[in-house]
């Protein structure tokens, strides 16, 4: 189950609303994951632009912070800003609904990167890291070792020489 989302998410044409999806199938079996995958995950940078993308994907409304999350993204309408002053009352109200009416279009939604795909890579690394060892490990070492493994530009050989001998 869990090999099978992997595997769907490194594809080249998967959407965001699509790993939203498989992620929120993957909590339902597994509460666990729930650290890392859930929509208010500590590695999802911003929610509301996240939920934004995924609805904006999926075709739904999007609610007033979304819309701001958004908004960058936004494309400025080429409309007409001013009634011609020919037009009849009922020609300039029509024109105002016809404008009001048109659905905000976003540019690059599908290009954004997926968020999910850092959180792929975690769970490969982990899986090669950890490998046939997955079951005498602790949990908490495991987690120190992907940790370390993601974290490596931070720290080399000298600084663990460092820490060693200070102790």
């Amino acid at each position: 189950m869990v090999e099978s989302v992997s595997k769907r998410i490194q594809s080249s044409d998967v959407a965001i609303w699509e790993v939203r999806a498989l992620f929120d199938a993957l909590l339902q079996q597994f509460r666990v994951f729930a650290k890392y995958l859930d929509s208010s995950a500590t590695i999802v940078e911003d929610p509301y632009f996240e939920s934004a993308v995924v609805k904006f994907q999926r075709g739904r409304p999007l609610g007033c912070q979304e819309k701001v999350a958004l908004s960058v993204l936004k494309v400025a309408s080429g409309g007409p800003s001013a009634d011609n002053p020919d037009d009849s009352f009922a020609e300039c109200v029509l024109k105002r609904a016809r404008v009001s009416e048109q659905t905000d279009k976003y540019i690059l939604v599908a290009a954004i990167p997926l968020t999910s795909n850092i959180v792929e890579r975690l769970f490969s690394m982990a899986r090669a890291m950890i490998g046939l060892k997955r079951h005498s490990l602790q949990p908490t070492m495991v987690e120190v070792m992907l940790f370390l493994k993601v974290n490596i530009s931070y720290w080399d050989v000298n600084v663990v020489h460092d820490v060693l001998e200070t102790e």
